[in-house]
């Protein structure tokens, strides 16, 4: 865990905090296509970071990439991200070679912060330390539960198993993330605000051409004979059909069926539709659809319109019913009546709340065109929203 509280925060004079989650794409010696360009992508990004207050990245790891790492925390801390936390190296003798990538940047103080790693992970997964980021953060007074995350990949394919099995450690992983935010929110005050950001790695758009195309290369790559008994197979046919709903189940685990308050940010400020941040397209002067980018992303995800990185606001049950207790009291949120009594004296509540303008709320691509060849920062797009201090 590595934190920097050495220097102290400008007073930031602002009632908008940007928050940003994006997947940086920066991995050691492994690369898609011909060149993965991470130091040319880098360069681009860290010169697009001004207009954010949270940053929250992922895959920034450190086998055989520990230089950009630190040329990223470096940039972040002369631009005025003051505090940092980031996700711990792999343990020493574990069957781990790199870290989680998990970095969170913030112009705030982080007044706390931990690490929990998922219990497994599967295929290329398995070897690294991934788990879940917490930062709790003071902004000018109040507090900020931070969460960010990169879950297991899908890794798709003919085989039946290894397709079941990234599906169900996903799954795994989403339930262990609701038990660690129950775990850190457990005593959280009702303005605090709660949020789970990252790559979450379900695709949570409506039309699931990822979906679509895995069913088809399952027919293009085996007989029909063969394909007609595998689909009939109970556990290959459930994975499939679980795989349609795995959106609703990421809501339902979240939100523990419903107890807590759950918002997706960015689905509710797209019209209720999940915006597509990996595997864009557009369409040519033809009217032929064209992938976005050809460099970073791999060919079977060309096109593929996949919504994999969330913001989600979260408003525990107890707390939700207790500020409604508290209002129809007479009383605001969280007040004793000593502690109303005594703001009555001073003539003015001193408590501070974050809240989240969702019409604020946007993808952000990260484009540039100094390259020759590559034309945005990663394979994936940022999301982004603005909490207001009121």
């Amino acid at each position: 865990m590595n934190i920097d509280l050495k220097v102290e925060a400008p007073v930031l004079d602002r009632n908008n905090v940007r928050l940003l989650s994006y997947n940086l794409f920066l991995r050691g010696l492994v690369k898609n296509v011909r060149d993965d360009w991470k130091d040319e992508r880098l360069r681009a990004y860290v010169q697009m970071v001004d207009d954010f207050d949270i940053i929250c990245n992922q895959e920034v790891f450190d086998f055989f990439n520990r230089s950009r790492k630190e040329q990223l925390i470096t940039h972040c801390l002369k631009a005025g991200f003051l505090y940092y936390a980031c996700s711990p190296s792999a343990p020493l003798f574990s069957e781990y070679c790199v870290s989680g990538g998990l970095i969170t940047f913030s112009r705030f103080p982080i007044v706390e912060s931990d690490f929990k790693s998922y219990r497994y992970g599967v295929l290329s997964d398995q070897i690294s330390y991934k788990g879940v980021l917490y930062c709790k953060i003071d902004v000018q007074g109040a507090k900020l539960h931070v969460f960010q995350t990169h879950t297991q990949a899908s890794y798709f394919g003919t085989s039946v198993e290894d397709f079941k099995i990234t599906f169900e450690c996903r799954l795994e992983q989403l339930r262990m993330i609701r038990r660690y935010i129950e775990e850190k929110t457990k005593n959280a005050h009702p303005h605090d605000l709660i949020i789970l950001c990252g790559d979450i790695n379900v695709n949570g758009s409506k039309t699931n051409r990822k979906g679509q195309s895995y069913r088809e290369l399952v027919k293009e790559k085996v007989n029909f004979y063969f394909y007609f008994l595998l689909y009939l197979q109970p556990e290959f046919k459930s994975a499939l059909d679980e795989y349609d709903r795995e959106y609703q189940l990421l809501i339902e685990i979240l939100s523990n069926n419903q107890q807590d308050q759950l918002t997706d940010v960015m689905r509710v400020s797209n019209d209720g539709h999940s915006p597509v941040t990996f595997g864009d397209s557009y369409l040519d002067a033809d009217g032929k659809e064209q992938p976005v980018d050809r460099e970073l992303v791999k060919h079977e995800d060309y096109c593929t319109h996949q919504s994999l990185d969330y913001i989600f606001e979260i408003k525990r049950a107890f707390n939700v019913e207790l500020e409604k207790n508290l209002i129809e009291s007479g009383l605001s949120s969280a007040e004793t009546v000593e502690q109303k009594q005594s703001q009555e004296k001073v003539g003015k509540n001193e408590q501070k709340r974050l809240s989240i303008d969702i019409k604020q709320s946007r993808v952000d691509k990260f484009m540039f065109d100094t390259h020759f060849a590559v034309k945005q920062c990663s394979d994936h797009y940022g999301v982004s929203t603005v909490l207001q201090l009121v």
